[in-house]
């Protein structure tokens, strides 16, 4: 997008010394992200609306097909629904591990050239960083990493609608509509699952709106998938998930573009960004020997001028 070329990654010092040692990005299992139900917006908002709706047109044409069941109520519907929908809910908890990789994007200029204050305010007395990555570099590492069996693998923008008008609410709908009669051909399925695997990750509860989140989302098959796959002849590696600890819990994430035969050096960062702190200018140097001795010599390093010191 010309509009957005250039994507925020902010961190720690730990998350910048660590990405630029190692090449590598971290992708965190969704349900380790700040946002405690994030996949559970997209399902308790637009597919619940979806589920509900199908479900009642369905029960409305049987109760017409079977001389008015005088037990297809509208309470007996709603039942149906619920009870459709947490099937579903389960199966998605069940089958599918999203690890996401956020970054930001930045709405205006200053913000592009400084940061977002929510976001330095975040970090506190020990002020944060953000590391500015070029888009479409991020996407040709992307084509490369799909060496590895990923059930999904995709980078896009996140919606903070409760009902988002795409395109993909209506293969939503038709494979829900098909399901329920029986009748899912292939073409269908397969729109309705890549429909689901993205309103899952993309779906966000406005109060994040700020952010303005753009995310890299991974999700590797489940072991029997793998499995299956491999007997099936695909060739590809799985990439298995790792943990590190935070706050004494470990915490699954995956490595991406580890391992990938771009070179050392690989990550597309353009910039590094310091955040307001006391001694913003002894940090700028240093971050600036970090990214030397890493090979990253063309990327600048400047602070932030938003005058906060934090607490």
């Amino acid at each position: 997008d010309e509009h957005h070329r250039e994507l925020m990654h902010y961190t720690t010092v730990n998350g910048l010394e660590g990405i630029v040692t190692s090449g590598c990005l971290w992708a965190t299992h969704a349900a380790f992200l700040n946002d405690s139900d994030e996949i559970h917006h997209f399902i308790d908002g637009p597919f619940k609306k979806v589920v509900f709706a199908e479900v009642r047109k369905f029960c409305m044409e049987w109760a017409a097909n079977n001389a008015q069941d005088p037990h297809m109520t509208e309470e007996k519907t709603r039942e149906i629904a619920a009870e459709f929908l947490e099937r579903w809910r389960a199966s998605i908890v069940e089958n599918l591990d999203f690890f996401v990789f956020s970054m930001s994007r930045p709405k205006t200029e200053a913000v592009a050239a400084h940061g977002l204050l929510s976001q330095w305010r975040g970090y506190g007395h020990d002020g944060g960083y953000a590391i500015v990555l070029d888009a479409a570099g991020l996407d040709q590492l992307l084509q490369v990493e799909g060496k590895f069996n990923l059930c999904t693998l995709s980078r896009g923008p996140v919606e903070y609608l409760d009902d988002p008008n795409v395109p993909e609410i209506d293969d939503v709908q038709r494979g829900i509509a098909g399901m329920l009669r029986g009748e899912m051909e292939d073409d269908v399925a397969i729109r309705f699952y890549r429909a689901i695997t993205t309103l899952l990750w993309q779906h966000k509860h406005w109060g994040f709106e700020e952010e303005c989140e753009e995310r890299i989302v991974a999700a590797p098959p489940k072991k029997d998938v793998a499995e299956y796959a491999a007997k099936d002849g695909d060739k590809r590696q799985p990439k298995l998930p790792k943990t590190f600890v935070r706050g004494g819990l470990p915490v699954p994430y995956l490595e991406l573009f580890a391992g990938l035969p771009c070179g050392p050096y690989r990550l597309p960062i353009k910039r590094v960004i310091v955040g307001p702190h006391r001694d913003q200018a002894l940090r700028i140097g240093a971050v600036r020997w970090l990214l030397a001795a890493n090979g990253y010599t063309g990327a600048d390093v400047h602070g932030s001028a938003i005058p906060y010191l934090g607490r």
